[in-house]
């Protein structure tokens, strides 16, 4: 059966598409949740998915999974089950003001477990998903093919039992675009090319010929890699999006309808400080609805949501509204002006021509970044903050137009987005073909 892995949300993203399109052609898949802490049977798309095409789809939480090893298998189906759900040290605060101290310490001891045991490349994890543990959820999900994102693929230890028992057994496995991707850096590229990537055994989708060029000079045959472009910003993708979530409340009536809206799409890799000082600076500028969407690794990390804010909350004349669960689409949507560095929800943003603010100066230097949508006339970009907040200062709200032009718009996404193809149409229906016969 094909088999998807998801690891996070943003897998969700890019993989989502690829789930939908095998299902609505009847086709039945697995879909493994290969994160203890993700509730992935929550998510507005796969209740979709379960809804209406639930004959189809085998959601499986990995860890639950029954198997031959007594006491490693037992010991991973305690610790995903129901009871210890939400214990983890990001709730142990929780934990310890709603339980006695002996229960307190016990639950302790469960996270401890979790910790050591679903830490990427600890020991504990390397002995609990072993051969036997692979080897156990092909045979009994009757896997005859997977799907990963690249990333978990290349750089994460606990898919490689998975990996080599496929490879072992001769079952294909394709490996889709975590992102698409808006940037390169250095270390990155110096990451791939630390590896021995020459005799790749899965085949590689990349979403641009930039892309493409950048994996095979890391040591990757060009046969296996094939440009299918971006599903997530294909067009039925997007519609099907609309559908799902267009009953989800926005910000709308939580904003001054007088005034602009700003967003701002945090970055993991923007420099902390800058970025700090760019919030505070904007949230001052009191002719702008301003938002920050959360990143889950970035400033604002979802666990510690509250801590942060109230540190912000503590200068009194810093006024924004912080949001983690909205999705990104919604609220570049409801915005006027979008401020972002290399997310690829900007790609939403250049789809729906809107006001695009590059802040250069959030990226370290070091890292070299290369920003691919900086040569198109999409985005305006600044060097340092006084240049922003005085670009922002001298809007005139009444004249407001968007910004970015359509014959540009459309080339940046034709170069990164829909493949070296004009439009998205078939962006789907050829990831479809590919992954049929793979």
């Amino acid at each position: 059966m094909k088999t998807f892995i998801i690891r996070d949300y943003p897998d969700l993203d890019h993989i989502f598409p690829l789930i939908k399109i095998f299902v609505e052609k009847n086709k039945k898949v697995n879909v493994l949740n290969f994160e203890i802490n993700l509730n992935l049977d929550e998510d507005p798309r796969i209740k979709y998915l379960l809804e209406n095409y639930g004959d189809y789809l085998n959601l499986v939480e990995i860890y639950k999974l029954k198997g031959q090893r007594i006491f490693l298998d037992k010991i991973l189906n305690i610790l995903a089950s129901e009871k210890y759900k939400y214990v983890n040290f990001k709730n142990v605060n929780n934990l310890k003001n709603n339980n006695n101290l002996i229960i307190f310490y016990y639950l302790f001891f469960i996270c401890f477990l979790k910790k050591i045991i679903f830490s990427a490349n600890s020991f504990y994890g390397r002995l609990f998903f072993n051969h036997r543990w692979a080897e156990n959820m092909i045979k009994k999900l009757n896997i005859t093919s997977v799907v990963m994102d690249d990333s978990y693929y290349l750089n994460f230890s606990r898919p490689q039992s998975l990996i080599k028992a496929c490879k072992t057994k001769g079952i294909k496995i394709t490996i889709v675009p975590h992102t698409c991707f808006m940037f390169t850096r250095i270390e990155d590229t110096r990451n791939l090319r630390s590896k021995n990537l020459k005799n790749l055994y899965a085949n590689l989708i990349v979403t641009s010929d930039k892309i493409k060029k950048i994996f095979n000079s890391c040591g990757i045959d060009n046969e296996k890699i094939i440009n299918l472009g971006s599903a997530r910003f294909s067009k039925d993708n997007i519609n099907l999006l609309e559908k799902i979530y267009g009953n989800q409340k926005g910000h709308d009536k939580n904003l001054k309808n007088n005034k602009l809206n700003i967003l701002y799409i945090d970055g993991a890799y923007d420099i902390t400080d800058k970025k700090i000082e760019l919030i505070h600076e904007i949230s001052k500028l009191n002719k702008f609805n301003f938002i920050v969407k959360a990143h889950p690794r970035g400033l604002f990390q979802f666990d510690k949501v509250n801590e942060k804010e109230k540190k912000f909350k503590k200068n009194n004349s810093t006024n924004f509204l912080l949001d983690i669960s909205t999705p990104t689409k919604k609220l570049i949507e409801e915005s006027d002006i979008i401020i972002g560095t290399y997310s690829s929800a900007l790609i939403d943003a250049i789809i729906l021509k809107k006001k695009l603010l590059f802040p250069k100066f959030l990226l370290n230097k070091d890292s070299k970044f290369e920003i691919f949508y900086e040569n198109y006339n999409v985005a305006n970009s600044f060097l340092n903050l006084n240049d922003l907040l005085k670009f922002l200062t001298n809007i005139d709200q009444l004249k407001f137009t968007k910004f970015i032009d359509e014959y540009d718009s459309d080339i940046f996404l034709r170069d990164y987005v829909y493949g070296g193809k004009k439009n998205s149409d078939e962006i789907l229906n050829n990831y479809f073909k590919f992954l049929e016969a793979n």
